[in-house]
């Protein structure tokens, strides 16, 4: 048996026209996301701090769009919000902790958007937006702030980077509780698991933020990358079979895919 190359690419714009067809039916129709334990305890960092007294920090981490990562800082956006809206609602400070420019240019009208959301425009306090200008900054400046100002909690999302380090050690070090909203991966995912009392990892951060936000596109789209995926594991499955059916089939699929 012979494969084509006019047949993989038939294959290939089939898959990528059932993606677009999948993204645009369930931008139509409001998709379903599982719970996430870090979105959900949210509310208990906040409470916690409410009952004690002791301020919130979130930060959308290290990164911004000056060093090309602007995804992370987009999915954080929505995060941030409902922090601030929930830290509104129930009466918490929030210390938000941002390292450029661009960043605090965009987290800044977030929180602000949430307090007035919650009709409590009074309690919102610009200096509670900390910048700090540079990387080197913001690395040392979280954990300076976390323990002077004696927070019982800390939100990190966006990529916390090598802050993540200090963050957590220093948070732990004053009983505060801690969330990783953050694509956690490679060798952070074990860092995280040892300290952080919530966290997320992967792609859960951008599942996260867009059931956050409640947006149609974006959810869709999160389905619809979930359906691909299942199509390719199956199409995946029954080449496995096949070729274990037929050494033809499997030296034909080897050839195609080493010679292009």
């Amino acid at each position: 048996m012979t494969i084509s190359k006019p047949a993989t690419i038939a294959v290939i714009v089939a898959i990528f026209v059932v993606g677009i067809i999948l993204i645009w039916r369930a931008a139509k129709k409001q998709p379903q996301l599982r719970t996430f334990p870090a979105v959900a305890g949210i509310d208990e960092l906040v409470g916690r701090c409410v009952e004690m007294g002791r301020p919130i920090i979130v930060t959308p981490g290290a990164y911004g769009a000056e060093l090309n990562k602007p995804g992370p800082i987009v999915a954080a956006l929505p995060i941030m919000h409902y922090v601030a809206r929930q830290s509104a609602k129930f009466g918490a400070r929030l210390i938000t902790s941002v390292a450029y420019s661009d960043t605090y240019a965009a987290a800044l009208p977030a929180i602000e958007a949430a307090y007035r959301a919650e009709g409590k425009p009074e309690l919102f306090n610009p200096d509670d937006v900390i910048y700090w200008g540079s990387l080197e900054g913001y690395l040392t400046g979280n954990p300076s702030i976390i323990a002077s100002q004696n927070c019982g909690a800390m939100i990190q999302v966006g990529y916390p980077a090598a802050a993540g380090v200090t963050q957590n050690e220093m948070a732990n070090r004053i009983g505060a509780m801690t969330a990783c909203i953050a694509p956690n991966a490679g060798d952070s995912i074990v860092f995280y698991a040892l300290c952080a009392d919530y966290m997320t990892i992967g792609e859960e951060y951008y599942a996260a933020s867009a059931a956050i936000a409640a947006d149609r596109s974006q959810l869709g789209s999160i389905i619809s990358t979930d359906v691909v995926k299942l199509a390719i594991l199956a199409i995946i499955v029954i080449g496995v079979i096949l070729a274990a059916a037929s050494p033809d089939i499997s030296t034909q699929l080897i050839k195609l895919l080493t010679t292009g």
